[in-house]
């Protein structure tokens, strides 16, 4: 039976996947269209169940300890769109430091899928909040065992990202009533860019902690694409009235 010779040229089998994996690409962007929400809708969401956490006073702490959590981690997300490895492996000390301003977050570039080593801080309007699941709410979720990760779940144990993604995916489709996984929030923060703010497009890259700025130019091109269905559709009501004046 015949082998294959690895040192035969395979250039031919990757011309023939090429447009296999534009079409995956195109079906996976189809797919997950209708779930995108704007990011300022969830990080409403996100405060709102923040909130709501502080008003609960009749239910037990650990249960607003899991509420606040929540609400915290679809606030940050909406705000700052980790990858969801990254985002559910943040380890005080490490990934999230003290600094001057409040709180920064470096991840080295070894941890990141792209190579590129993610700088950023915590947003001014989340400190507050943040402190407070650390002072108050994450000790009770930790029920005195010790651990430097953020994001803590069932008896005292960090998340793991496949457990963190599916936790955000739940309590999303209560909140906004679509099931937005953390991955998703990434499209929906470049989704929103591209639509509310196109003139500052390329700064996807960077929040998004992309190599290259074709992401950046794909959903501007896709926001500008439905802007454009949106006003020929105007369009063509406008001349529909119209026309139904004239008969």
């Amino acid at each position: 039976m015949p082998r294959a010779d690895p040192s035969s040229d395979w250039e031919w089998l990757l011309k023939l996947r090429r447009p296999l994996d534009a079409c995956e690409r195109r079906y996976r962007g189809v797919k997950k269209r209708p779930r995108i929400v704007a990011s300022h809708i969830l990080l409403e969401a996100g405060l709102g169940q923040l909130a709501r956490a502080q008003q609960q006073t009749e239910v037990s702490p650990r249960r607003r300890a899991v509420m606040f959590r929540d609400g915290l981690a679809i606030a940050l997300l909406a705000s700052r769109s980790l990858r969801q490895k990254n985002f559910a492996g943040l380890r005080l000390g490490h990934h999230v430091q003290v600094a001057p301003f409040g709180y920064r977050i470096d991840i080295p570039a070894e941890e990141t899928k792209t190579g590129v080593p993610i700088e950023t801080v915590l947003p001014d309007d989340l400190l507050p909040w943040f402190n407070q699941y650390l002072e108050v709410h994450r000790p009770i979720l930790l029920g005195g065992k010790m651990s430097d990760y953020v994001w803590i779940m069932h008896r005292g144990r960090p998340y793991s990202a496949q457990h963190f993604g599916e936790r955000r995916t739940y309590v999303t489709e209560k909140l906004v009533g679509k099931r937005v996984n953390p991955h998703l929030f990434r499209d929906c923060a470049a989704t929103t860019i591209a639509t509310v703010d196109p003139e500052h497009i390329r700064m996807i890259t960077s929040l998004l902690g992309h190599s290259t700025p074709y992401t950046a130019e794909r959903y501007y091109n896709q926001a500008r694409a439905m802007e454009a269905g949106r006003a020929h559709q105007d369009n063509l009501m406008r001349l529909r009235e119209v026309r139904r004046f004239r008969g």
